[in-house]
């Protein structure tokens, strides 16, 4: 404010700006679109000699100018102001702001730009901090240079003209260089995720390729396996229905044993009834060999006494005595086989009696031999019950290992497919 306290006469400012004429530079030798840019705004030597001329207000107000950003309240706003991670400080950070009205525009002004660019992109700053900012400090400077020319409208339009464009060239280095840095850092990014993708595909790929291998072996194997399990399954099959079928003949069998019990045991029963009756016939003869003694006995008693009767008859009675004694002979024949036939008789009831006990014997054994046997045709039942419930169950798993082989062959096929499709991705992410 000092400097210009004694020279407020209208038109100063352009005055002021002639003697820096010769000072300013543009030369631009690198980044050829910065001169369109500048030729865009209407930036001139002229404009350039302007704020250099105006520096030094901006040197004696820089901390009314810029510590009120540098410690507002808002993070953002000072993160785009607070330089000191690329160490420059407080004093450092102003001068940087007092640079921008050196006057001179070259390859290194540009290549500032850029860098803090870079900064700005590591740290984070957003773009609507940054605008804020720059508004920020081209309203401070534009209330500085108010008070400096409030006397002379001419030169406070001139000034407000040139800040304009300073700030302008300003936002437009910044964002530029911000975004250049963007693209190349997103250009990074998308080749190396590119470059991570291809990879993890590639990896993918051949752990898929090698796994499909893996699993179309694994696959084979378990495939050969069912059909091994499958051939035991069918002989376990043919198994049971042999099974079934011998079991059905020997429960046939049974039934033809109990038939054959049953005809024994009638059998028994009758032969038993005969031996009852050839007892009872064999008692009757005992009895009648019992009288036909008795009578042989009276028989040889009269003949006794027809003979002692013939001998007291004497010559007339010898006929008589002859007959006598024939019919004695005979009833002691008589006696003799009536005797023997008794024995014959005791011998043969006591053969029966034998014969009776064997037979209840037999029938007792036959009897139990039935119940054995129906005991065994109900084991016979349960076997074949199991028998048929065994074919029946090797019959269902028998097609499930069919369906399980056929499946399995399927999966051998995706599994190929997969290999496959695994080695075209990794061949197409190879060209990538």
């Amino acid at each position: 404010m000092s400097i210009f306290a004694k020279k407020q006469a209208a038109g100063y400012l352009k005055e002021e700006s002639d003697k820096h004429i010769q000072n300013v530079r543009i030369d631009i030798r690198k980044h050829k679109s910065l001169l369109q840019q500048i030729s865009i705004i209407d930036l001139t030597i002229e404009d350039l000699a302007v704020a250099k001329a105006l520096q030094p207000i901006i040197q004696e107000n820089i901390e009314k100018i810029y510590n009120p950003i540098y410690n507002h309240s808002i993070e953002g706003i000072r993160k785009v102001v607070d330089m000191t991670p690329i160490g420059l400080d407080l004093e450092r950070s102003q001068k940087y702001v007092v640079g921008f009205f050196d006057g001179k525009i070259d390859d290194a002004f540009a290549e500032m730009k850029y860098q803090l660019g870079k900064y700005y992109l590591k740290v984070g700053v957003e773009i609507k901090w940054y605008l804020c900012v720059n508004q920020f400090l081209m309203n401070n400077i534009h209330d500085i240079l108010k008070q400096a020319f409030k006397e002379d409208k001419d030169s406070l339009a001139l000034a407000s003209n040139v800040l304009s464009k300073i700030f302008n060239l300003e936002t437009q280095l910044s964002l530029s260089a911000l975004q250049e840095l963007q693209n190349e850092e997103a250009a990074m990014h998308e080749m190396n995720a590119k470059q991570n993708i291809k990879q993890t595909i590639g990896t993918i790929t051949e752990e898929l390729a090698a796994m499909s291998e893996e699993v179309g072996s694994s696959v084979a194997d378990v495939i050969v396996r069912s059909e091994s399990m499958k051939s035991e399954l069918e002989e376990g099959l043919h198994s049971s229905i042999n099974t079934t079928e011998i079991s059905q003949k020997g429960r046939h069998q049974l039934d033809q044993v109990i038939n054959q019990i049953a005809i024994l045991k009638d059998s028994v029963f009758g032969i038993k009834s005969s031996i009852s009756s050839l007892e009872t016939n064999s008692r009757e003869i005992g009895s009648i060999v019992e009288v036909i003694t008795s009578i042989a006995e009276q028989t040889n008693l009269l003949a006794l006494n027809a003979a002692i009767e013939a001998a007291r008859a004497g010559e007339h009675g010898k006929g008589f005595s002859v007959v006598a004694t024939e019919v004695k002979k005979l009833a002691e024949q008589t006696k003799m086989s009536s005797s023997t036939i008794t024995n014959l008789v005791d011998t043969t009831t006591k053969q029966i009696e034998n014969v009776v006990n064997e037979i209840n014997n037999v029938n007792s054994q036959t009897l139990s031999a039935n119940q054995n046997v129906q005991d065994t045709v109900k084991s016979f039942d349960e076997i074949l019950t199991a028998s048929e419930t065994s074919k029946k169950q090797n019959e269902r798993t028998n097609q499930e290992m069919i369906n399980f082989t056929s499946i399995l062959k399927e999966i051998e096929q995706a599994g190929l497919k997969v290999a496959q499709i695994a080695d075209q991705l990794n061949q197409t992410m190879q060209g990538y």
